[in-house]
């Protein structure tokens, strides 16, 4: 009998760290818990096929500012002349100064999918950066595999998410901020990627 109530026990205790193993698998597919406090209402861009809620306060900006800001982004953070990025979005916080950019990519390649495109995109991350200056994870939000790029270099930190919408084009999210801002910025940053879905 004793024996028989040992086995059970154990049987038991396997079946509950097993258990408690898949709720850890489960749990790093949502990496970004979302704080509502911390966000905007939604946003959805049809063109892009992209939805989302900006960070808190961070405010969709005029068609003057982005006609200012949108040939910079253009200009910078790519590697290679074959492979540019077009901003369409901007929401942009008056008091840190941080902005939120969503666009897509045009390529004079044929590497226009999710997978080619990304490997060339961070090559030119490679190139523009030092390695210990960026991370890289591939995570799964909301049902989309998603890239994120972390960088920090100097007095700029930038986390970028990228992903192939229904269409299969590659589009890219960047939150921007100076270093001094980043931690203050960071709940609101990680509350509005999780809220990231495709439409």
């Amino acid at each position: 009998m004793i024996k028989k109530i040992l086995s059970l026990l154990l049987l038991l205790s396997t079946f509950a760290i097993f258990h408690s193993c898949g709720e850890e698998v489960d749990k790093s597919q949502s990496p970004f818990p979302v704080d509502t406090s911390l966000v905007s209402a939604g946003y959805k861009n049809e063109e892009l096929g992209v939805k989302l809620n900006p960070p808190k306060e961070w405010v969709l900006t005029s068609s003057e500012f982005s006609e200012k800001i949108i040939p910079r982004l253009s200009k910078t953070r790519t590697g290679y002349e074959s492979f540019v990025y077009i901003p369409k979005v901007l929401f942009y916080n008056e008091v840190t100064k941080a902005v939120l950019n969503i666009g897509s990519f045009k390529t004079t390649t044929d590497k226009s999918n999710f997978t080619g495109g990304f490997e060339e995109y961070l090559n030119s991350i490679k190139i523009k950066y030092h390695i210990n200056e960026y991370s890289n994870i591939e995570v799964l939000n909301n049902g989309v595999k998603i890239n994120v790029l972390k960088i920090d270099s100097n007095n700029l930190f930038s986390y970028q998410v990228l992903f192939n919408n229904k269409s299969g084009n590659l589009i890219r999210i960047e939150y921007s901020c100076r270093n001094d801002f980043k931690n203050e910025l960071l709940p609101l940053i990680e509350s509005s990627i999780g809220t990231l879905t495709l439409i």
